[in-house]
């Protein structure tokens, strides 16, 4: 009960068990910059699913016939295009791991 100006009233109220993280995932995942021989590529999104880990970053070189992994030092970093990717599609792949299991 609760007494608030004058009047008494009931108060009501509930709580919740503790908020859990979710699964992994990376959202609005995209590539910024652009696809232009020389011109450095990044990687944005927005990560969810408890404390990030090392989550793992691939770039593909992807031509009409196959899909080729670019061996980049750093690939959290992002990528620069190079001759050998001229006529090509660059992808992106993003593994989202949880840290905090």
């Amino acid at each position: 009960l609760a007494y608030l100006d004058g009047d008494f009233h009931s108060m009501v109220c509930d709580i919740s068990a503790p908020i859990e993280a979710g699964i992994p995932r990376v959202e609005q995942l995209s590539i910024d910059g652009s696809p232009t021989e020389g011109s450095p590529l990044t990687m944005s999104g927005i990560y969810s699913g408890g404390v990030e880990g090392p989550s793992e970053v691939k770039w593909f070189r992807v031509t009409e016939t196959e899909e080729v992994p670019i061996d980049v030092p750093n690939p959290h970093e992002g990528y620069t295009p190079t001759l050998e990717d001229i006529g090509a599609k660059i992808k992106l792949e993003y593994i989202p791991v949880r840290e905090d299991w």
